[in-house]
Parts: structure tokens; C-alpha cells; sequence
């Protein structure tokens, strides 16, 4: 049981409160125009606003830190507060694209102060589970189950991981990469040029292979095993240089260490895992441009390591909230709502293009031109989710779907209660992929990685309340 009080743990997040508004004061300059002032003050407006409820959630409603909610709105603070007001600091402009973006910046840091108002409402609505103290024996084991009636073998969890391995490497290798290339890190075979897209859908299958690689971790006690697994797995990842995958191959273990045994990390540790973290994100960045042509790593580059380069990921993650700036300028004055457009095709997407060649692109490619220009559409420029349901209904939609949200997070929390192995494996997963939902809006795509995710809990739970009873 996690010894802190309550009164201990009620006046460490007021202390961070208070400490992060006010560096967050610091950056205030006098020479602001009059529309970069008006931006500032609705910018620590919702700091103080959106940090205050999470500091009411973790002092009055016993927030568990590995609760989705806390999660979500630390990546909406960064997004939306933290970012903006560095770059205020050090920018005279804010730019996307050759656009000037900042007359939006007021009305769209409203409508995420009022969205994620609504998202809390949501989490905390008539949900008796979110009272619950997570870290407390007491409680929790009235609800913990009796664990796993038939839990994965190690024999299927295996036999699951090959075959998804081999999937992924199926992909890479109909995009014209050789195995010599992938095994050697780009120092040996060849990377052809290819416009091949029909297997692009077993891309998919990446995060099916994160998971099972957490879960061989885990269960298994073969040292020989665990670390080829891990080792494949890693090269795959860079390989296929995908941060977002890096970060759930990293975080979800940690996820589930701490939550199977009810406790939380110290400030210490989080600190030098996020910059671990950080850095092995950047040396992705660095290496991207190399991995998408062709070529062998080259490590940190002629420049070598700076400080510059350690912050690239976060300069290109948290840079989304400059297309919702220009996208509530955009519509509904020059674009009409899309009105679930991109919602909808999640019906389409799921069909591989070695079926349908002819597969309609997907409408958030559109989204982004309209919000920017042609050139965000190519560069693969992104949106928050607030951005994907404001683009669809407006200030509506995104009071209604972020309240659905929120009810939709507060549910994961069933399967944090649980004592089943699986369930805190699943658990794990999902919550490492909470950051694609929020800072990349792309419903459709983001459905299927969710599903992908759990994938292998799916096949076993159907196969036990389906075929069983044949």
C-alpha cells in the first residue's frame, strides 16, 4: 500500500500547481502587440483553469498518476499551454506553414478550456469507480477478481509473437526494405524506392507486437527468450522509425509494473525516465530523414548531440495546436463542417488496398488543407482530436464528443480495478496509446490501433465465449 497521506499528496500537486503557473508567468513579455497579450492571458487562463481541476481530482477524488485522466491533461497542457507559451516567449510570430496562425489562438484555447471542462464532467459523471483509492488495499481487493480463470500460455504467447513478428516483417519487406537492411540498421542490403501500398495494412500489427512482448516480459522465465524478443522488437520499431510505437514499447511495461502492484513512481524517477525517453526519441527524429530514403544510422549526426536536437520531438509533437489555431479561422468561414466525414470512415479504412486499390484517401488528409495549406496535407502535418471533432461539428461537437470521452476514459478504470492479468496487461496498452488519441486527431486510424492493441485479448476472449460453447 502506497504510504503517503492524503494531506501529503493534496500539497505536492498544489506545490506543482503553483510552481509551474508561475514559471508559465515568466513568460510574459512586455513588447506583446495587443493580440499576443489577449493569446497569453487565455493561454494561463487554462493553465490555471485545466491544472486546477487536476489538482481538485487528485486531492478530493484520490486520482491514481496512472489514470487516463491525468495522462490526457498533461498532454492537453503541453499541447495547448506549455507550447504556446514558449513559443510566444521566443517567437514574434506563431507560423505553420508560411501561415499566421496567432488570431486564432484565443478562440481556440476557449473552446479547449470549455472541451476539456466538459471531458472532466464526463470522466467524474455518476461513476462510483472514480472514488475509488487505487492505492489502498483495503478497497481495491473487494473488487480484485480471483484472476485469470485460463491465462495465456507461454506455448500461444510464443507462438502469437512469431507469427505477428513475421507479419511486420512481411510489411516492411513488401515497401522494397531488405532483410539485410533492417537487421544491419541500414549499413547493409537495400531500401528500394516503392509505391507499393496493398500489405501497408499489417503496418498495424506493430502495436499487437508491442504488447506481446510486454506480456513475454512478464510471464516468461527464460532470460535467453525475453531478451530476443525484446531485441526484435526494438529493431523493428526503429526500423520502422515510429516514436509513437517507441513510446508504448517503453511506457507500457512501466504502466504495468506499478499498477499490478498498486503503487506510483517518485518525482526522481519520472524525471530521468522522461529524459531517457527523450533522448532515444530524438535519435529517432535525427535518423528519420535516413530511414525513410535509405542509408545506414548515423547516430547524432556532424553536429553531435545538443540541446537543440534533444528537444526536436517535442517541437513536432506538440506543434498541433497551431493547425487547430488556423483550422477555427478556417471554419465554418471558408470550409463548411464535415460533418463526421472523418468519423465515418473508419468503415473504409479497415479494407486493405491489395482488395480495394481504389480505396479512398482519408478525409483527414483533407482536413489538414483546409485548416493549412497543400503543404501540411503532403508533410504529414497533424491535429489534436479537439481539432478532429471541431473540423466535423464545431463548438458543439466538441462539448458533446469531448464529454464522451471523458465517460469512455473513466470506463478503462474497470480494467484497472481488475485483479486479472490480462485485463492490467490491456489496461497497459491502451494507456500507452492515449497520447496518438490526443495529439494526433485521426479517429478512423486511431480506432484500429486500439483494436490492434488488444488484439490478442479479443481472439482469446471470443474463442472462450464463442467457440467454446460449440
Amino acid at each position: 500500500m502506497y504510504p503517503r497521506t492524503k494531506f501529503s499528496e493534496s500539497a505536492g500537486a498544489v506545490f506543482l500547481y503553483i510552481l509551474v503557473g508561475g514559471i508559465l508567468l515568466l513568460g510574459y513579455r512586455g513588447s506583446f502587440s495587443t493580440e499576443q497579450l489577449q493569446l497569453y492571458l487565455m493561454l494561463m487562463l487554462a493553465y490555471f483553469w485545466i491544472a486546477g481541476l487536476l489538482v481538485v481530482a487528485r486531492s478530493h477524488y484520490k486520482m491514481y498518476v496512472f489514470e487516463p485522466l491525468l495522462f490526457v491533461g498533461i498532454l492537453y497542457l503541453a499541447i495547448f499551454v506549455i507550447k504556446p507559451v514558449v513559443d510566444l516567449k521566443y517567437n514574434d510570430q506563431l507560423t505553420a506553414h508560411g501561415i499566421n496562425v496567432l488570431g486564432g489562438g484565443a478562440k481556440a484555447t476557449a473552446i479547449v478550456i470549455l472541451s476539456f471542462t466538459c471531458m472532466f464532467i464526463g470522466y467524474y459523471w455518476g461513476n462510483e469507480s472514480n472514488f475509488i483509492d487505487f492505492r489502498s488495499s483495503s478497497q481495491i481487493d473487494r473488487m480484485v477478481e480471483a484472476g485469470d480463470k485460463e491465462p495465456f500460455s507461454l506455448a500461444k504467447l510464443y507462438l502469437a509473437w512469431t507469427i505477428v513478428f513475421a507479419l511486420c516483417l512481411i510489411c516492411m519487406l513488401s515497401e522494397g526494405i531488405s532483410l539485410s537492411y533492417i537487421f544491419s540498421f541500414g549499413s547493409g542490403g537495400e531500401r528500394e524506392s516503392s509505391s507499393n501500398t496493398a500489405l501497408l495494412f499489417l503496418s498495424n500489427f506493430g502495436i499487437t507486437l508491442v504488447l506481446l512482448t510486454e506480456m513475454i516480459l512478464f510471464n516468461s522465465k527464460n532470460i535467453p527468450v525475453k531478451v530476443i524478443t525484446i531485441l526484435l522488437t526494438l529493431v523493428y520499431i526503429l526500423m520502422r522509425n515510429s516514436r509513437w510505437l517507441m513510446l508504448a514499447f517503453i511506457l507500457a511495461p512501466i504502466t504495468y509494473y506499478f499498477i499490478r502492484r498498486r503503487r506510483e513512481p517518485n518525482g526522481f524517477i519520472v524525471l530521468i525516465g522522461g529524459l531517457l525517453a527523450l533522448t532515444v526519441f530524438a535519435w529517432m527524429q535525427e535518423n528519420r530523414y535516413v530511414l525513410a530514403t535509405g542509408g545506414a544510422l548515423h547516430g547524432w549526426g556532424s553536429g553531435g548531440f545538443t540541446f537543440e536536437k534533444l528537444l526536436a520531438p517535442l517541437e513536432s509533437d506538440l506543434n498541433t495546436y497551431k493547425t487547430f489555431y488556423s483550422m477555427v479561422q478556417r471554419f465554418p468561414g471558408e470550409h463548411a463542417y464535415m460533418l463526421g466525414e472523418t468519423f465515418l470512415y473508419v468503415f473504409l479504412l479497415f479494407i486493405p488496398r491489395a482488395i480495394w486499390p481504389g480505396k479512398p484517401t482519408n478525409p483527414v488528409q483533407d482536413m489538414i488543407e483546409y485548416s493549412l495549406n497543400k503543404s501540411a496535407r503532403t508533410s504529414g502535418t497533424a491535429v489534436c482530436n479537439i481539432g478532429e471533432m471541431y473540423a466535423n461539428f464545431g463548438i458543439l461537437g466538441c462539448i458533446l464528443l469531448m464529454f464522451l470521452f471523458g465517460v469512455l476514459l473513466s470506463k478503462l478504470k474497470v480494467l484497472l480495478q481488475s485483479g486479472s492479468t490480462d485485463r492490467l496487461f490491456a489496461y497497459s496498452i491502451i494507456y500507452s496509446v492515449l497520447f496518438q488519441w490526443v495529439a494526433r486527431g485521426n479517429f478512423s486510424g486511431n480506432f484500429y490501433m486500439t483494436i490492434f492493441a488488444v488484439l490478442p485479448f479479443i481472439v482469446k476472449w471470443t474463442w472462450d465465449k464463442v467457440f467454446r460453447k460449440m
